[in-house]
Formats: structure tokens, C-alpha cells, sequence
């Protein structure tokens, strides 16, 4: 290998490493707590060890009109684990600020409260809660 080409590969390869995703390991979350993830990351909630994972999120997601978010759009993919068990939903939903679009795996409910982008031309981050549904 020419001396020359070793560097321009290391260089190539930092910027290959700076593209990934925002977390390799899962966000560490509470029951009844709120978290963000952006596509491809997961959250472990504690202490079950149940798994949310953003599998994918459209462009167009988030706040129906940017002057006045008065409801949200979320178009992707969500995957939901315990365990062994796993369900992936492909989610059109609509929620607003306050009524949080709810879906129900395993004993949990899973909340979407939110679709933002933390800073201008970043990634688009939805914010979660989970929460155990109660025994009948």
C-alpha cells in the first residue's frame, strides 16, 4: 500500500464513524419517565428491561404547522421487546401536546408525547414514557 493512501484511509474511516447513529449502547430509562430517540436508537426501561427501539421515522414527521404545533404527525416504524417477545408496528398516528398516542405490548403502554428536532438541521427525536398498565 502506498505510504499516501494509509492516511486518506484513516481519514475516511473517521468520517464513516462520525455518521452512525447517535447511541451504540441503549438509553437507560425509568417506568414513567421521559426519553428521546432518534431513528435506530433504543431505550431500555428499567427495571423490567423492556425495549423501545425507533426503528424509522419519515422526514415529515413532527409538528403539523411549525408556527403553531398544535399536533403532531408521526410516520416510521417502532419496535417493542420483552425478552423473547417482540412486536414491530408501522405507525401513521396523529396526537397532540397533553393526549400522547398510545400503544399497548406485553403489559406496558407506550406514550409518543412528542416529535421535535433538539437543534436546527438536527436529527428529528421522538419522546417517549412507558408505563406498566395497571392489574385488573
Amino acid at each position: 500500500m502506498k505510504p499516501k493512501l494509509i492516511p486518506a484511509l484513516m481519514v475516511l474511516a473517521l468520517c464513516v464513524a462520525g455518521t452512525r447513529s447517535y447511541a451504540q449502547e441503549p438509553v437507560q430509562a425509568e417506568l414513567g419517565e421521559p426519553f428521546a430517540l432518534a431513528v435506530e436508537e433504543t431505550a431500555r426501561v428499567e427495571p423490567d428491561g423492556f425495549e423501545v427501539t425507533l426503528r424509522s421515522m419519515s422526514d415529515d414527521s413532527g409538528c403539523d404547522d411549525p408556527k403553531d404545533c398544535t399536533s403532531y404527525l408521526f410516520k416510521g416504524t417502532l419496535l417493542t421487546r420483552l425478552g423473547d417477545q417482540k412486536q414491530m408496528a408501522q405507525l401513521m398516528v396523529f396526537f397532540k401536546p397533553g393526549s400522547p398516542y398510545r400503544m399497548e405490548y406485553a403489559g406496558y403502554q407506550v406514550e409518543m408525547t412528542s416529535i421535535r428536532r433538539a437543534q436546527k438541521g438536527g436529527p428529528l427525536l421522538a419522546t417517549f414514557q412507558v408505563v406498566k398498565e395497571p392489574s385488573i
